[in-house]
Parts: structure tokens; sequence; C-alpha cells
């Protein structure tokens, strides 16, 4: 007798080997922006960090808006074409995504370049100077961007995460590091954005060969004349709320660093974002996890409809949990110790992780349901709540920072993350009726509250309210969270993550 896998747990499994290799990506890329934070924080003042994060903040947020939403976009076509057997459309969805790309990327790098001064001038009033070279060194860089977001996104929407992987999460960060130790330890004259932004050269390049060499095995047809208008107004029908929407989301996580540079001035600034960058860390497992689902999202409602992604959408949360929950409660108990690491100026910034890990907790106990309800074509829903959420922050952020500089940004971008999360929960129950609960989430959570909270409260009580004592609980409670994880890994679907150590078939690409 033979037996077959359904439909969903082959989904599951492969969803899994995607999951587990954009996972150790996202750990390098987590380290890599992380060390470039502390390169920076103890290699230059307060204030040089301050510029230094604004700026490449704005180039971050600039990028995001010249992709117009065609990462999602090209995921979500690309994968359903495959799905469908509909091979011939792929590289018809590319140009029709690339040209635009390239258009707006070359328009909004000669603005930048041109408007440096003005721009400095409002985002660093009080270092003009400096921010302009920055950010003249950031703009030459804008068209690689680009090229790199839509050709690994192509990449992604086939079901293959490698390219991804080596280019945007390997190879970027770790030039980016190299490079800035290379500025501060030789003391050269060269500005310390170009170790920003000369990577993503080399990116782009690199993206560029990738996808050259995945087309002659991955299409049958080149486009035609005829088809494209065709393709063109379904590919921009959708991807057009998410370019709005996706510039917004960019801007939730990045505005609020230029606003502090602009309101409190670059030394909070810089304490702000090396407080941000462990949120950052988490988001990177997130979206590790988010980036490896997404075509197994489209596929399932493709093929089975709403009831076929239940169980992926619930094991995928239970993923995203395990991986990111133990780092989002050691923010919560105590940050103390994590903030030292930047140097005793930035103690100030242990407020700002507790307010962010409380808000990270509860949006990924949502699961990717902003990723779901984009993946079942409703983008305009997407982009409503984003812009919701965006509004939200920058109010927020204009009406606190002022008066309480930081923290009030820590508010506004924590409110934000709970709204958005929030509003898609309740959408995607409504519209497809499903829900991240599930007896995978429930075991997560319970492993992770009980194991971390438990032993640092239990550490906190016998050790004393220090450094050691936190450490000991955090050793412990990870310790213990780990072999509940082993225990319960049929449950969480966690033997299918072992996938990735054999080598992956052709057909599982």
């Amino acid at each position: 007798m033979t037996t077959t896998t359904s439909p969903t747990t082959s989904e599951i499994h492969r969803a899994a080997r995607g999951s587990t290799l954009s996972l150790l990506g996202a750990a390098v890329s987590a380290l890599g922006t992380f060390a470039l934070t502390v390169v920076v924080a103890h290699g230059t003042t307060q204030v040089e960090a301050g510029i230094f994060f604004a700026t490449t903040s704005l180039f971050v947020i600039v990028t995001s808006i010249g992709q117009l939403g065609t990462d999602t976009g090209l995921v979500y076509f690309l994968a359903r074409a495959v799905e469908l057997d509909r091979r011939h459309l792929l590289q018809d969805y590319v140009r029709v995504a690339l040209v635009p790309v390239q258009v707006c990327a070359v328009v909004m790098g000669l603005v930048l370049l041109v408007g440096a001064p003005e721009i400095a001038r409002l985002t660093n009033p009080s270092a003009t100077t400096e921010a302009t070279h920055a950010l003249r060194a950031l703009a030459l860089l804008v068209p690689f961007v680009g090229l790199e977001s839509v050709l690994l996104s192509a990449t992604r929407g086939l079901g293959l995460m490698r390219p991804y992987v080596v280019v945007e999460q390997i190879l970027r960060p770790t030039l980016q590091l190299v490079l800035a130790v290379l500025i501060l330890a030789t003391g050269t004259a060269v500005d310390l954005a170009w170790s920003w932004s000369l990577p993503y050269l080399v990116a782009g390049l690199l993206a560029l060969r990738w996808w050259r060499r995945l087309v002659p095995r991955r299409t049958t047809a080149g486009a035609t004349p005829d088809r494209v208008p065709g393709v063109a107004r379904e590919f921009w029908s959708f991807s057009g709320p998410r370019s709005l929407a996706s510039a917004a989301q960019t801007a939730m996580q990045r505005l609020d660093i230029v606003l502090v540079a602009a309101l409190a001035g670059p030394g909070p600034a810089a304490v702000y974002t090396a407080a941000t960058r462990f949120v950052v860390a988490g988001q990177l497992a997130r979206t590790a996890v988010s980036l490896a689902v997404q075509p197994y999202f489209a596929r399932a409602l493709a093929r089975e409809g709403h009831e076929g992604v239940a169980p992926l959408y619930r094991t995928s949360t239970a993923w995203l949990m395990a991986v990111t929950w133990p780092l989002f409660w050691v923010l919560v108990l105590d940050g103390r110790p994590m903030m030292r690491i930047f140097g005793a100026e930035y103690a100030t910034g242990t407020d700002v992780l507790v307010l962010l890990g409380v808000a990270m907790l509860v949006a990924t106990f949502c699961g990717d349901v902003d990723v779901l309800l984009i993946m079942a074509g409703r983008t305009r829903a997407s982009m409503t709540n984003i812009l919701t959420a965006f509004a939200l922050n920058l109010g927020l952020d204009l009406w606190l920072i002022p008066e309480h500089g930081i923290v009030g940004a820590a508010v506004g971008w924590a409110c934000a993350i709970v709204v958005k999360n929030l509003l898609a929960l309740v959408q995607v129950a409504w519209i497809l009726r499903v829900h991240p609960v599930g007896r995978p989430t429930v075991i997560v959570a319970a492993l992770a509250t009980g194991c971390l909270c438990g032993s640092v409260g239990l550490a906190r009580l016998v050790l004393g309210d220090g450094v050691e004592a936190a450490a000991a609980g955090v050793i412990v409670g990870t310790a213990l969270y780990a072999v509940g994880l082993y225990l319960a890994r049929v449950d969480l679907a966690l033997d299918a993550l072992g996938g990735l150590v054999r080598r992956r078939t052709r057909s599982s690409a």
C-alpha cells in the first residue's frame, strides 16, 4: 500500500525547510546588524553615531518607497503561476516590475543627491554638513537596491530561498560590517555612510547574475507584446496598494529614528537606535519565517481555499513564536545588561526595550497575519491597516518626542505595532475564517512564558536583583525552553525543520 502525503502536510514541510534556511540567514543578518551598531557606537561619538543612524534610516525609507510594493507582488504572482502551470508568464511579471522600480529609483537617487543640504537641515539641524556628506554617499546606490529587491523577490516567488539568504541576509550585512570596521580602524577621510551603501552595489549585481542563471531553467517563453499589457494591469492592480503600504511599513520602523534626531538631537537618536536593534533582531527572525511561507500561503489559497491554509498559518505562527518569544521576554524582564553592550551612556534606552518587547509579544502571537491577508488578495485591507498604524505612530511621535524623547518614540511605535496586527487579525478571522490559536501556538506560549519568566523570577529571588542573577535566569530558562521544544517537536512540526540538513531535492525547490 502506498502512503501519500496530503498537500497541506507537504506545504508545511517545504515551508519548514525554507524557514530553516531563512532563519540561519536571519541569524547572520541580525548578528551583522547588531555588530555594526556596536562598532559605530564605540568607534564614534554619540552625535556622529546619531547622524549615521538617522541618514541610513532615511535611505531605507527612500529605497522602500522606490520598490513600489513589487516584492510582495512578485512572490504572489510567481507562486500562483507555478501552482497554476502558467510558467510562461514568469519573465513577463519580472519585466513589468523591474522597469518602473528602476525608473523610480533613479529619480529618487537624484532627488536625494541634489537635495541633500535641504534634507540634512530638516533631519539633522545641528550637524547639517556631516549629514549632507552622508546623504550624498547613500544617494548614488539607490538604483542597486531596487535591482536587488526585484530579482530576489522573483526567486522567492519560485520557492527558492537560497539567493535571498546568501545575498541579502549574509553577504550584504557582512560587507557593511567589514567596511565600517575598515573605515573606523584606518581613520580614513571616507564617510562612514559608504560602508552602508557600497554593499548594495555588490548585492544588486549578484542578484542579477543569479536570476539570469535561473531564467533559462524556470521559464519557457519570453514576453510578447500583446500579453504584457494584460500582465501589467493584473500585476499593478495588486501591487499598487502594496507600494504605499510597504513605504508606510518601513517608515514605522525607521522614521522614528529620523524624528528623534530632528526633534531631540543626534545623541538620543543613537541611544534609541541601539535599543531598537534588539527588536530588529527579533523582526529579522519574523521576516525569515514570513518570507519562507509567503509562496506557500499563495499556493494553498489558490489550490484549496481558506480551509487549506489554516494548518500552515497556525504552525508557522508557532515557529515564529518559538524563535522570537525568548528574546522578547528577556527584553521585557530585564534589558539593562543588554544596553550596556553599547556603553554606559546608552543605558537610558532600557525603557524602550520594555515597551517594544511587550508590543512584539502581541504581534508575534498574531503570526504572519498581514502576509496571509495579502496572499488572499486583500492588499487594500492591508494598506488601510498599515496606513492607520502609521498615522497613529506619526501622531504620537510628534506629540511625545519633544517632551519625552526616546520613550515617546517607543510608545508611538509600540502602539502602531499592536494596532496593525490586531486589525489584520480581526479581518483574517472575518474574511478567511482562520485564526492563529491552536495546539502549537499554545504549547510555545506556555513554554516560553513559563521557562523564561519562571527562571528569571526565581534567580532574582535567590541571587538578588543584579546582572549575574539575570544572566543565570536567562541561561537556565533558555535551556529548559530548548528541552521543552524538543519534547514537543512533533506537535510543532519541528521535525520538518531537520530537512535542511539533507540536500534539498529538485521537487522541493
